[in-house]
């Protein structure tokens, strides 16, 4: 065999590999073809109430995650009403002591008034302790000399209202210190 003959055959190969390669390139890059349609009493089709069940299964979780969520969030803003509230309330008792009724009533009124709601709130418990931590009265408060430290205390039960699982009760417990500021 010749030269060119040779060179010829060794052309006509690799033309034929080049082909065959591009061919199976192009074959395995295609997208597939989508579904055909199929008459709905083939048995590879879905039965009918199987998304229904999937949905409903999928709120049941959905929904007491989702009303959770709200019932913290009212916890949270019931926290931060007593904690505004307590904290006015130190305030003012520290520039005049005899004011208790007046603090119980905003600490009460900021709880009610909360942003939020709040589903079972209980009235808030107002407590005051000396610098020591025994608890004293309110004419034991209006009787702390200058410069005396006290601690309001606020506490208050809060039952969340979270659907198919239950509320319980959390107690929520906030404290600020106070200096008597009132010069006699």
């Amino acid at each position: 065999m010749s030269r060119s003959g040779r060179s010829l055959i060794v052309q006509w190969s690799c033309g034929l590999i080049v082909r065959w390669s591009h061919s199976l390139i192009v074959e395995t890059m295609r997208p597939p073809d989508f579904p055909t349609l199929r008459p709905p009493d083939h048995p590879t089709t879905q039965p009918k109430g199987q998304a229904a069940l999937e949905f409903l299964l999928v709120l049941l979780i959905l929904v007491p995650l989702l009303l959770g969520g709200i019932e913290l969030a009212r916890g949270v803003g019931i926290r931060h009403a007593l904690d505004s509230g307590v904290g006015v309330s130190a305030r003012a008792l520290s520039l005049d002591p005899t004011q208790w009724s007046w603090a119980t009533s905003v600490i009460s009124q900021a709880v009610t008034d909360n942003l939020l709601g709040g589903g079972s709130v209980s009235t808030p418990v107002v407590t005051v302790y000396n610098a020591g931590g025994s608890a004293i009265s309110a004419g034991a408060l209006a009787s702390l000399p200058f410069g005396a430290a006290f601690r309001l205390e606020a506490v208050v039960t809060y039952t969340p209202e979270i659907t198919l699982v239950g509320g319980q009760t959390i107690t929520i417990r906030v404290s600020h210190w106070g200096i008597i500021e009132r010069y006699p």
